[in-house]
């Protein structure tokens, strides 16, 4: 939350929630620390996760899906994502991570080839990823993307899934319908 604070130019234009498992009761003061240090983030317990990001991603347009453990490092502004989003229905998504120094797959440890790209306005790099290998080729991730509503919510409830991981496993196998469109 600290980096992402920090490095988003324009804050105001997300409302972040973060739900959340307590898997320790000692958790349980740790969150609520974090937030009276960030009251204008919305803090919800997880309870029955799939029904409840169902539910929170049909509430809004796009959805940016963040992890525990991302941390931002260079500046962005989220009216330039929506921006792009809007004037290139044609894409999937907009990741935050992916970008001409991303050079090495991090999962699977190898060496990657960057993927022919086509620069938009304002700098930004489209690229097809069917076909590509590595993060280039695993279009849909839980930890940095953003994803219209009617992209991601179809997806999510064709899927079953019990966590942030079995999410992103379900989504990835969903990956082959999705390049027929986008």
């Amino acid at each position: 939350l600290r980096s992402f604070f920090l490095q988003c130019a324009d804050p105001g234009m997300i409302q972040l929630v973060v739900l959340y498992s307590n898997t320790r009761l000692s958790f349980d003061q740790r969150y609520r620390q974090l937030a009276a240090t960030y009251p204008e983030v919305q803090f919800v317990e997880e309870t029955a996760f799939r029904t409840q990001l169902i539910s929170l991603v049909e509430a809004y347009d796009s959805t940016l899906f963040l992890v525990d453990d991302n941390v931002f490092v260079n500046p962005f502004e989220l009216a330039l994502v929506q921006r792009a989003l809007q004037n290139h229905p044609e894409c999937l998504g907009f990741s935050l991570r992916l970008g001409r120094n991303t050079n090495h797959c991090y999962a699977l440890n190898v060496p990657q080839p960057l993927p022919k790209f086509q620069t938009l306005e304002a700098g930004l790099l489209k690229y097809r990823w069917v076909g590509e290998s590595g993060d280039f080729g695993y279009p849909i991730e839980v930890s940095s993307s953003v994803y219209r509503r009617e992209v991601i919510v179809p997806c999510l409830k064709q899927i079953q899934f019990k966590n942030p991981n079995t999410l992103e496993e379900q989504l990835a196998q969903r990956a082959v319908a999705l390049s027929r469109r986008r």
